[in-house]
């Protein structure tokens, strides 16, 4: 096991920040040893809030140790932090140390990792519920939410409970919606559901019928509320309404959900979270696609993220808990992206001394280093997530850190290498020495096409900028 101690990591010279940002922000888990004097002193404090924004997804990142305070106590300090299981320190080293080694020594529970589907057939409502609201999908978790409601209503107000049977099923549509056709559309009738022909062969015809006998209760209910003639509804729909409820849920789950969860079971490594294992499986990634002398050593690797660990995005299988693609950008020297602008340069073995840190506000060049999705998931969201993650992170720094990427150059080795190139439709440049392609373009000043709704925004972020700039670029 690896510690990071500042006493033991920080040299005379180095800058306090900074080492202790880099040792955060590398850290699995952060030990916090909480008393009266912690909480009375600014740097533990600041510190004690880099972890908290770590802990997202459930994942557990704080480990207390309590040292001459009560829970009590610090309820008057923080109530989040009351409510973490902490170790008394006057039990012993012995005992605290074991109970901190209990939870280290364990298998990382990663970001946004969701159990092995099982199917469940016939589920009842309840078990629906919960399972809903286990979903790393926030779509099935309102559905969830809708259906809780729906059986409380259904006890008081017959048509208030069609109309919320009815938006239970919308929800779901939705989400099958998406899966299907990549974009996300309402659904408000049974007629939505008809001019989609892809969505109507995946539904069956029973299922179909269970949805057109939702809308047509649904419909019923609301004209009901409107100023037309009453239509007589009674405890007979509602049975049918559950029936047909219950029906389109257990195929969600049953039948669409299981397929779903089992070939598209990702979640994002953003930049940080990433773990000594994962640089090997990026070593076991390219080897898939290059050639030997067109792979960084791992030991490399890891140097290079251990100097910026904003240097990686990449993609989880959460039931494997294997990384699965990824994207390594660097923020290189003038010199250095000279160098690779030439062709005759192959960046295996890329100093540390060359890659820049992000510590300042400033203008960067940006080196698309590389970029790898497992063949086995070539038909999944893993290349979609690792974008729009990146460009999320490009927003961010400029946003709030006043980092701006200025040029960017990539050597196009891999086929999704070119095609990412060629999708923000970067200038192919030159051909290499090594056989592969060189492609070039700049944000400041704003010439790439950066598509989707997030590639705009950045995009027009950068022509403020460039408007306010332009006098020093």
């Amino acid at each position: 096991m690896k510690v990071w101690y500042d006493d033991f990591n920080i040299e005379l010279g180095d800058s306090l920040n900074q080492t202790i940002n880099k040792g955060l922000s590398n850290s699995r888990y952060g030990i916090v040893i909480l008393s009266h004097n912690f909480f009375k002193k600014e740097w533990p404090i600041r510190e004690l809030n880099a972890l908290l924004s770590k802990e997202k997804l459930g994942e557990k990142v704080i480990l207390p140790v309590l040292h001459n305070i009560s829970i009590e106590e610090i309820k008057n300090y923080s109530l989040l932090l009351a409510d973490k299981a902490g170790v008394q320190s006057k039990k012993g080293l012995d005992v605290v140390v074991k109970q901190i080694m209990g939870v280290v020594s364990k298998k990382p529970n990663f970001p946004g990792a969701v159990q092995e589907y099982i199917p469940v057939p016939n589920m009842n409502f309840n078990e629906i519920i919960k399972y809903c609201k286990t979903s790393s999908y926030d779509g099935i978790k309102k559905a969830g939410e809708q259906l809780e409601k729906f059986i409380k209503i259904s006890e008081i107000d017959l048509e208030l409970a069609f109309l919320g049977a009815q938006h239970v099923v919308s929800l779901i549509l939705i989400d099958v919606y998406f899966y299907l056709y990549q974009s996300r559309e309402r659904i408000n009738s049974i007629k939505d559901v008809e001019n989609a022909n892809l969505l109507c062969q995946v539904l069956g015809k029973n299922t179909l019928g269970q949805i057109k006998i939702i809308y047509n209760l649904g419909d019923i209910a609301l004209r009901n509320n409107g100023f037309y003639t009453k239509e007589t509804i009674n405890q007979t729909d509602l049975n049918v309404c559950k029936q047909s409820l219950k029906g389109i849920l257990n195929w969600y789950f049953n039948s669409y959900y299981s397929k779903k969860t089992n070939k598209d079971r990702l979640c994002l490594v953003k930049p940080g979270e990433f773990y000594k294992e994962d640089i090997q499986e990026i070593y076991t990634i390219e080897s898939k696609f290059f050639d030997p002398s067109f792979i960084s050593p791992v030991e490399v690797a890891t140097q290079w993220y251990e100097h910026n660990n904003k240097t990686l995005i990449g993609v989880r299988d959460t039931l494997t808990g294997k990384l699965v693609g990824f994207l390594c950008t660097l923020p290189i020297t003038n010199e250095l992206f000279e160098k690779i602008s030439s062709g005759e340069y192959i960046d295996t073995h890329i100093s540390t001394e060359d890659i820049r840190l992000y510590n300042l506000p400033d203008f960067y060049k940006l080196y698309l280093c590389s970029l790898c999705v497992d063949p086995e998931y070539t038909h999944t969201s893993a290349l979609r997530l690792i974008y729009r993650s990146f460009i999320e992170q490009l927003f961010d720094l400029a946003v709030y850190d006043e980092i701006y990427i200025t040029d960017i150059v990539a050597d196009a080795i891999s086929s999704k290498g070119e095609e990412l190139c060629k999708f923000i439709r970067m200038k192919f440049y030159k051909n290499t020495l090594h056989g592969t392609k060189i492609y070039k373009d700049s944000l400041l000043p704003p010439s790439v096409t950066l598509k989707g709704r997030e590639g705009l925004k950045l995009m027009n972020y950068y022509k403020m900028i460039y408007e306010q700039y332009i006098d020093l670029l």
